[in-house]
């Protein structure tokens, strides 16, 4: 199945402006998302989907393909489903442009599902075993079927734990995170104009729930790493902080 990452990359954001823009060990955080997802034998053509001149020309000058989009898109996948004319592949993967620790093996496992199990939509999963992350709002919780089958996902904590001291809810319950990567089966993506606009996407802020109220199928798979993203000042510190000390180790064992 040939794939195609797509890294949505807005440059406007409500909590961190131009946080893609923001310098991570001399690069911008775009370039890093970029770069490793590049880097990705098994995928055949990395974009880079922007709403900004400067962005388009700084993507570019780098080498990169990149596809200059509608400003008014609402959400990631709203602007990648402008732009299938544009885009090939059968497997489309959205990469999120604030995730620069991202792991290299959630694509490659994405892939191994999409070739293996029937979905509308592929994304990854993991165990929550933190209790604040567990009340946090977010940290986006999803409920699966017995095979993996998204049935809802939530900024509030779901399943609630009754008669339970919240500090031991991780213990008495599976609780599962979702990492905002998406595969999606060209069809999907091509279809997504006769999604009608969903409630729930509204309420939570959540885009992979326009498709799931309208019944498409979302398979989800489990994976063991997980990675900080960056919404907030205080997540670019901590970012910045892993790419120094990442640096620190290598530099090590250089010498």
């Amino acid at each position: 199945m040939k794939t195609t990452i797509v890294i949505p990359a807005r440059l406007g954001s409500t909590r961190l402006p131009n946080k893609i823009l923001a310098d991570i060990n001399g690069k911008p955080m775009l370039w890093h998302v970029w770069q490793k997802a590049s880097q990705i034998a098994e995928v055949a053509h990395v974009f880079v989907a922007c709403d900004n001149q400067q962005v388009f020309e700084m993507v570019e000058s780098w080498g990169g393909k990149v596809i200059l989009t509608d400003p008014s898109c609402v959400s990631g996948t709203h602007r990648v489903a402008t732009i299938m004319n544009q885009i090939p592949g059968e497997l489309i993967i959205i990469l999120q442009a604030d995730e620069p620790l991202f792991d290299p093996e959630i694509i490659r496992e994405m892939i191994r599902t999409a070739n293996k199990a029937d979905a509308d939509i592929y994304t990854p999963i993991y165990t929550i075993e933190d209790p604040a992350k567990v009340m946090n709002p977010n940290v986006v919780k999803v409920v699966t079927s017995s095979n993996g089958r998204a049935l809802y996902f939530s900024r509030s904590t779901i399943p609630y734990v009754r008669d339970c001291p919240v500090n031991d809810w991780p213990s008495a319950c599976k609780f599962q995170g979702h990492i905002g990567i998406y595969g999606y089966p060209r069809k999907t993506l091509e279809n997504y104009k006769h999604v009608p606009n969903s409630y729930l996407e509204n309420a939570e802020c959540l885009e992979q729930l326009r498709f799931l109220e309208a019944g498409y199928s979302i398979q989800t798979f489990l994976v063991k790493h997980q990675f900080a993203g960056v919404d907030t000042a205080a997540d670019l510190l901590v970012v910045q902080k892993q790419f120094k000390a990442q640096e620190t180790e290598k530099l090590h064992y250089v010498t």
